[in-house]
This record gives C-alpha cells, sequence and structure tokens, in this order.
C-alpha cells in the first residue's frame, strides 16, 4: 500500500471513528430526551437522567449530589449502577466541598471535569476505595438552577480513557442542559400546581365563611 496509501487509510478510519461516535451521541442525547418527557417529578427526573445517562453513554456507575445550603457541602442523593459495596459505603457517608474531589471541582468550575484517572484524585476519599473497586476514569458535571450549581451528577467507568473527545464533550454537556431544564419544569409545575390549590382552598374557605354568617344572621321581620 505504501506510506501515502496507509495514512490515507488511517485518515479514513479516523473520520470513519468519528462520524460513528458523533452518530452514537446524537442517539445518546435523545434518549435522554425521550426519557426526561416521561419524569412527574424532581427525584423521577434525577433517576431516569441517571439511569439513561449511564447507559447511553456506556459508564459503570452514576450518582447525583445535592447541593446543601445549610452546610454548603454536597451530600449524596441517588444512583445508578454497581462500583462494588465498599465504594457504595463510602459514598453514602461522603460529602464534598466547592472545589474538593470531583464533585467539588465540578461544583466550582461551573463546568464539565474529566479526570482520565480517579486514582489521581488525593482530595477525594472515594478515589482509594474506587481504584480498588476497579474505577478508572471519572467525568462530573454540574447541574444549574438559574444560574447556581443546585447538585452534580458524576460517571465513573472501569476502562481507562485518555481523554473525552469534543463531541462526546459537547453531547455529555447538552445532557445535563436537559436534565437541568426538566428538573426546572417539573418543579415550575409544581409551584403552579400548588398554588392553585392554595387558591381552591382559600375560597372554599371563604364561601364556608360566607354560609356560616348567613346561618346565623337575625331574620328581617316583615
Amino acid at each position: 500500500m505504501g506510506w501515502f496509501g496507509a495514512g490515507r487509510a488511517a485518515v479514513l478510519a479516523s473520520a470513519r471513528s468519528a462520524v460513528t461516535e458523533s452518530q452514537e451521541n446524537n442517539a445518546a442525547v435523545l434518549r435522554v430526551v425521550q426519557a426526561l418527557g416521561r419524569a412527574r417529578s424532581v427525584a423521577d427526573a434525577t433517576r431516569i437522567a441517571l439511569d439513561t445517562v449511564r447507559e447511553s453513554f456506556g459508564w459503570a456507575y452514576g450518582s447525583f449530589w445535592e447541593v446543601d445550603p445549610d452546610g454548603e457541602v454536597l451530600r449524596f442523593a441517588a444512583e445508578s449502577g454497581d462500583a462494588g459495596p465498599e465504594f457504595r459505603t463510602v459514598t453514602l457517608a461522603a460529602s464534598f466541598a466547592e472545589g474538593v474531589g470531583l464533585s467539588g471541582r465540578a461544583w466550582q468550575a461551573k463546568d464539565l471535569v474529566f479526570v482520565a484517572d480517579i486514582g489521581q484524585l488525593t482530595d477525594c476519599v472515594r478515589a482509594p476505595v474506587a481504584v480498588q473497586a476497579g474505577v478508572r476514569s471519572g467525568v462530573c458535571f454540574p447541574v444549574l438552577a438559574d444560574g447556581r450549581v443546585v447538585g452534580t451528577m458524576d460517571f465513573f467507568t472501569t476502562d481507562v480513557l485518555g481523554e473525552l473527545s469534543a463531541s462526546r464533550t459537547e453531547a455529555l454537556r447538552n445532557a445535563v442542559f436537559l436534565v437541568a431544564e426538566a428538573r426546572q419544569r417539573i418543579e415550575e409545575a409544581n409551584r403552579i400546581s400548588s398554588a392553585g390549590a392554595e387558591l381552591v382552598t382559600s375560597i372554599e374557605e371563604a364561601e364556608r365563611n360566607v354560609i356560616a354568617a348567613t346561618s346565623v344572621a337575625p331574620r328581617r321581620r316583615a
């Protein structure tokens, strides 16, 4: 084939691989859209997002962490997949301040953070156990509401990933945007529903008061 032919073949193979990955990423984002459409509560949206993103992008384990306003730390809220009982035990007990660990770094950056070797996270209490459980690479992105970080989602794989391609990074950003949008949509719907219920209750209470007042009012004499 010669040097030129081999080089051309390598370029074509790389281009085909990039196209395939782009198609897979688009399909994954579409699955996230369709799945989130079934969510009826914030908890539903979180669970569905964890499952769909993890499965669509081929991650072994994922977890969601909520910002605790009182302690100003991230605390575990939900998970998907399995990375072993020891890893889960540490996860349930862990918390992360802004800038600490994978989740804390994503919180601080307000952007996706990728780590090729989870063992390099010396400030993360889950890292040593993760390495023992066979976890290798991790990615985490913040979930925002009105520009404020309300939580983070992290995902781990048992394969060593050298880097995330621009296409995969963009797909993950799109996915987390959809998650945040779904959560806000559901929260707004809940607020409207709650306000409507309070209004109905107020009207019913007013009607009862009017009826009660009318029933005890003295009748006019003819």
